[in-house]
């Protein structure tokens, strides 16, 4: 799959919300802006695991596994820092639409796989 074009998409998205926040309420667009930036964050960090896995960077495979592992330690630890601020800020934000904001960040993912599947077959 290309994740540089689904990051292309990602960039356009990230601009759409942007602009609407002139339109919208902000809470809604700031909420939604931080769970699409949160998913992009996600993507990024698994496509990086990845990447890194299947390289020749370490050849030893005992220390993959083990900067994988830190690798994805960090990733929650910094998904989980962003969702507590948004609880203990929760006037500010809103869950629902971070929730919203976090699944539209899967569809250029979705998109662009569906893209390659057929060019596939």
């Amino acid at each position: 799959m290309n994740y540089k074009k689904i990051f292309k998409i990602d960039i356009i998205i990230v601009f759409i919300l942007a602009i609407l926040i002139f339109f919208i309420k902000k809470e809604i667009i700031i909420s939604c802006l931080i769970g699409f930036l949160t998913g992009i964050f996600n993507f990024a960090m698994i496509v990086g695991s990845v990447k890194f896995t299947f390289s020749d960077l370490i050849k030893t495979k005992i220390w993959k596994i083990i900067l994988t592992i830190i690798f994805y330690i960090f990733k929650i630890i910094v998904i989980g820092l962003i969702l507590y601020a948004l609880i203990i800020y929760r006037q500010l934000y809103n869950l629902f639409y971070f929730l919203i904001g976090f699944t539209i960040s899967l569809i250029p993912v979705f998109v662009v796989g569906v893209n390659y599947k057929k060019i596939r077959s």
